[in-house]
């Protein structure tokens, strides 16, 4: 295993690491060892993990979108050509799911 490095790059036990993981620092591995992060590098990954939080409805949202075995084309389709009238019962209800989780995108 290797050696940790706090954010003064002095070395560090396994034990002081553990406590400063569970305080919430935040370690990098470089060549086998652990360096705590430095400020920046907090900030930056704070950044990031905030970004992922915000775009977690969106992307949560498209997941469900390919769940559909219904293409987008078919459903402007018969949006545009039939007036929302899939012409059978299965795919009536399919356009119709597919539509109504359109209209949840956030």
């Amino acid at each position: 295993m290797g050696k940790y490095y706090d954010i003064n790059g002095q070395e560090i036990t396994e034990a002081e690491c553990n406590t400063l993981k569970a305080s919430g620092k935040r370690f990098k591995n470089r060549d086998g060892d652990r360096y705590q992060f430095i400020a920046q590098e907090e900030t930056a990954r704070d950044a990031e993990e905030a970004q992922v939080l915000v775009d977690k409805p969106m992307n949560d949202w498209v997941d469900s979108m390919r769940e559909f075995k219904m293409s987008r084309e078919l459903e402007d389709h018969i949006t545009d050509h039939h007036a929302g009238n899939a012409g059978n019962a299965y795919a009536q209800a399919r356009y119709d799911e597919k539509i109504l989780r359109r209209s949840e995108k956030p």
